[in-house]
């Protein structure tokens, strides 16, 4: 009898078979590790802003816009009801002074306070209140409790409306700081300066300073 030929492909299949499943096996697993470890997970569904703020350019003789409240729409209040007809509106009384033939006090207005932007840089990142925001310099969400202003080195920063200079100090995250206290019990704290802090603590300041 006529013995066979084998073929050479199925003696070495039959020979290293074994190692080449071996080896496809380990590469799976390596390759499914590294996907795994390794590959950046997605994104929340959130949109986080990664926009570069650039900063105003600001001329020499940049002056601060000033605004009041007067700016602010009023409500105006619900009207009364008409006096019934044939009826005649009652006139003021008399003050002792009027009937002792003195003149009546002269009563001033206080006028409303004036209000100006800190630097002429856009709003980066708006107070949040209690809604999580991502914070790029923490690298984590939390409630943004301030306003960021784009500005660059050397920006002037304004008082925002009248007040006096509560503290001057460093602090270890935020840098240099200034707090004013205003009227009606404001308080602003001014975060993030240069060196060349021009008030001192006790100082009277008037918005636009």
């Amino acid at each position: 009898m006529r013995k066979l030929a084998r073929n050479p492909a199925v003696d070495f299949f039959e020979d290293k078979g074994f190692y080449i499943i071996l080896f496809l096996c380990v590469a799976a697993i390596g390759i499914s590790g590294y996907v795994l470890f390794f590959t950046p997970k997605a994104p929340s569904s959130e949109t986080i802003d990664t926009a570069v703020y650039e900063p105003a350019v600001l001329p020499d003789d940049y002056a601060p816009v000033l605004g009041n409240q007067e700016d602010i729409p009023v409500e105006e209040p619900e009207p009364t009801e008409d006096a019934p007809e044939g009826t005649a509106p009652v006139p003021d009384q008399p003050s002792a002074a009027a009937e002792e033939g003195a003149a009546a006090p002269t009563v001033t207005q206080p006028s409303a306070p004036v209000f100006v932007r800190p630097v002429a840089g856009a709003l980066a990142v708006p107070y949040s209140d209690q809604d999580l925001v991502y914070q790029p310099t923490f690298g984590d969400w939390r409630a943004h409790l301030g306003a960021d202003y784009a500005a660059k080195l050397g920006d002037r920063v304004y008082a925002i409306t009248d007040g006096t200079v509560e503290d001057v100090y460093t602090d270890a995250l935020q840098g240099q700081c200034v707090s004013l206290q205003h009227a009606d019990g404001l308080k602003t704290v001014y975060m993030g300066l240069g060196d060349k802090v021009k008030v001192k603590k006790g100082q009277s300041v008037k918005a636009g300073d």
